[in-house]
């Protein structure tokens, strides 16, 4: 689970949100039935590593003339400048207003005259310049209509503290109507349903007093109880802001936050106990943005989070857990025609959910042969544990529209101890897929599964470590989606390590370690297999993995007697808990701690005595996987597994300012079919431009049959690079090695080396 010092407020709301219904429920409160969970607060979703939070904006707070922001910050960031202008785009071109430690995470900038409309924004200082970080929010300078739970009616106007509104529909109506801001004191508002007018920007979460510096919603919070069947706010046909707002549906509530073809920033919303936390809805035809900001949407009886319709849509540092169905449920997620729409989620957590924990499924709604819509969506530096269905799912479902595409990347995740697969892509229409530093282990299923139909195409894994699933690490079937694996290690999964159902698949500079059928009919370039822990390979992983297939209240039950006894030291489920083995029989296990609430079957990995079971797959000095990578075309040897990657770090986070990439993307004809003896192959590459320069120095073609280089030629256009049928055509099997001397245009060098199997006709 996340550790990051914003989550505490969080917490704090819906933990507050949930003991207000269980007392409600024990007095004889009303409730409806089946439209929200128990009301008893969930247990927190246990184990995991700590997520590795990025800097990023999380709340603005305006007055008339200035504004006060507050990030979340991470160890080691340095400092960041503060960027504040009147315009988002172009809004990191001049000099910050402020420089200041991350550490401090908080700033104030003033300035502005009253009812300006503005943009912050954070950026890290690297190198001697910034990179910008984090959301953009947007903020209106302007005076505050206050809102007061305790305040007298008589006399209210909401101008001045001393005259609050006690209710927030007078509040509401008041900032519509003068351009205010709407502050919220601390306190409940009971049976609330209101819905917002164009414009109205809601701040929660203020003491009494409404000092600004003192704003703090998770000491402070503004509580707002639903009613029977409705939405507690709803947002419709304008744009709005929400910032610090704890949401209690009470089990009865339809929706806390309900969006309507609007455009939203929601930050540091807390919503439980509603039907769903937030709905966003929209046409087909119309695109709206909106972002969830360091929010809280756990314990609602459907999802967290339910998107339908055209959205670009912003996810960041926010938690969706133990909700009824999925955390976050984007279904039918709309490109319009002619229009490009975004997805992206930073830095999230999604834990325990009834379903899927993130679940995004892109579709079209227009007539064949409409102009196509194109579709973006990153995941970056989220966390997928326990779910009861797939960790991480995203399902094209486009096929019949082929001039739409889509881009997904998935990039810094960890997926662990989901019940099926820790990743699952299903890819039934044109994109290109890339997943890089994933961790998948321990899931119920596969660590990555890749489905398809008719549509060809590809999916790249790099640096990934795909370890201890009850499936396969990876496994690739129906369709034509060829996989290709990049410096990735495959370890302890129980029905193989690169698999596949008749869909080409390729592992290229990659490791098997202690891993049974560790290429299950996919092809190895250049990778290693290794069957035994010692001499050890990296500088710390298990020595052996078992399967659990059956938890007691005192034992485990193993699928086999394990090779260790007692006295060794065993994690449970990737679970980053040391636990003492401390007694074997047979098949059964004792382990202390005992691990509650465990559902099998899951993985067990044995490490060396007193170890804190945490993986650290660079190699040791002497390993087998140094200079076992796939040479380059200089003959300069690369090493083996994720740290021989050229971008290479810790599988399951990112670094503090992502890269942007430049990899392969595509192929025609797609590599997983075959190619015509005198066809070209056209590759296209994704991050720029490629260098015509860099060719001869970044591709190498081998004949499969007996591994001899093969002359060819190649030529560019854009993004895109031709390469001729050698001289006697495409006959037999050959593998295209793209290597980092490849280039774009801007100079940046191949993010992922990869070969490519190309088959005859």
């Amino acid at each position: 689970m996340r550790t990051s010092s914003h989550n505490a407020w969080l917490a704090a709301g819906l933990l507050l949100a949930l003991a207000s219904c269980s007392r409600l429920s024990a007095s004889g409160s009303s409730s409806s039935s089946g439209s929200g969970p128990s009301p008893d607060p969930p247990p927190p979703a246990s184990g995991g590593a700590a997520r590795h939070p990025s800097v990023a904006l999380v709340s603005l707070t305006p007055t008339a003339d200035e504004v006060r922001l507050a990030w979340r910050s991470a160890a080691g960031a340095g400092n960041v400048g503060v960027f504040v202008g009147e315009n988002e785009e172009g809004l990191f071109d001049g000099p910050p207003r402020d420089v200041v430690p991350a550490a401090d995470e908080a700033a104030s900038v003033a300035g502005f005259a009253t009812g300006t409309d503005a943009f912050a924004g954070l950026a890290l200082e690297v190198g001697g310049g910034f990179e910008p970080i984090g959301a953009v929010l947007r903020f209106r300078a302007a005076d505050a209509v206050y809102v007061d739970p305790h305040a007298p009616a008589a006399g209210a106007d909401g101008l001045t503290p001393e005259t609050a509104f006690p209710d927030l529909l007078s509040g509401a109506l008041t900032a519509f109507a003068t351009g205010r801001n709407l502050w919220l004191l601390t306190g409940t508002h009971t049976s609330v349903s209101v819905g917002l007018l164009d414009g109205v920007h809601v701040y929660g979460g203020f003491a009494p007093g409404f000092a600004v510096a003192e704003r703090d919603p998770g000491a402070t919070p503004t509580v707002l109880e639903g009613r029977d069947g409705d939405s507690v706010l709803v947002l419709a046909a304008g744009r709005f802001v929400i910032d610090g707002v704890t949401i209690d549906g009470r089990g009865v509530a339809s929706n806390g936050v309900e969006v309507d073809e609007a455009d939203a920033e929601l930050r540091g919303v807390v919503a439980g106990n509603c039907t769903r936390g937030i709905k966003l809805r929209s046409d087909e035809t119309s695109l709206f943005y909106v972002s969830v900001i360091d929010s809280s949407l756990s314990a609602n009886g459907l999802q967290g989070l339910s998107l339908d319709g055209a959205f670009d849509i912003v996810v960041d540092g926010s938690t969706f857990e133990a909700n009824g169905a999925e955390g976050l449920d984007a279904d039918d997620w709309i490109a319009p025609a002619g229009e490009r729409v975004a997805f992206r989620a930073t830095d999230c957590v999604f834990a325990d959910n009834g379903e899927d924990g993130l679940s995004i499924d892109m579709g079209v709604l227009a007539p064949p042969g409409s102009t196509g819509g194109r579709f973006s969506a990153r995941v970056e530096d989220c966390e997928f544990l326990e779910n009861r269905e797939a960790g991480l799912s995203i399902d094209l479902d486009f096929e019949l529209t082929p001039a739409w595409q889509a881009a997904i990347e998935v990039r810094g995740c960890s997926s662990s101890r989901n019940t099926l697969s820790g990743v699952h892509l299903d890819l039934d229409a044109r994109a290109s897929a890339l997943l890089h530093r994933l961790t998948a282990s321990a899931n119920g299923s596969h660590g990555l599964l890749v489905t398809s139909e008719s549509q060809p195409g590809m999916v790249t894994v790099s640096a990934s470590a795909l370890t201890g699933n009850q499936g396969a690490g990876c496994r690739a079937e129906a369709g034509n989606y060829a996989v290709v694996t990049s410096h990735c290690v495959l370890a302890g999964n129980r029905l193989g390590g690169l698999a596949t159902d008749g869909v080409p698949a390729l592992a290229v500079s990659s490791a098997a370690f202690l891993q049974p059928d560790p290429w299950t009919s996919a092809y190895a370039h250049h990778s290693v297999e290794i069957e035994h822990p010692v001499p050890a390979p990296f500088l710390d992983a298990p020595e052996s993995f078992a399967h659990v297939v059956d938890a007691g209240a005192v034992s485990l039950e193993l699928n086999t007697p394990p090779v260790f006894g007692v006295g060794a030291t065993v994690e449970v489920g990737d679970d980053g808990t040391s636990r003492s083995v401390t007694g074997v029989a047979g098949t059964q296990l004792t382990v202390t701690p005992h691990p509650s609430g465990l559902r099998t079957p899951v993985s067990l990995a044995a490490f060396a005595p007193a170890s804190a079971v945490v993986e650290d797959y660079r190699p040791t000095l002497g390993s087998v996987l140094i200079d076992a990578g796939m040479p380059l075309a200089s003959g300069a040897p690369t090493d083996a597994g994720p740290f021989g990657s050229p971008i290479a770090g810790d599988p399951g986070s990112e670094d503090l300012v992502a890269p942007e990439l430049f990899y392969v993307a595509s192929t025609s004809p797609a590599w997983a079919l075959t190619i015509g003896p005198n066809e070209d192959l056209i590759v296209t590459l994704r991050g720029g431009d490629v260098d015509p320069a860099s060719l001869d120095s970044g591709l190498r073609l081998l004949r499969e049959s007996d591994g001899v280089h093969v002359p060819f030629s190649a030529s560019v256009d854009g993004d895109a690079l031709s390469v001729a049928p050698p001289a006697g055509g495409w006959t037999g099997v050959h593998r295209l090695e793209l290597h980092t001397a490849l280039r774009s245009r801007s100079g940046t060098a191949l993010s992922v080396p990869v070969a490519l199997r190309l088959r005859e006709m």
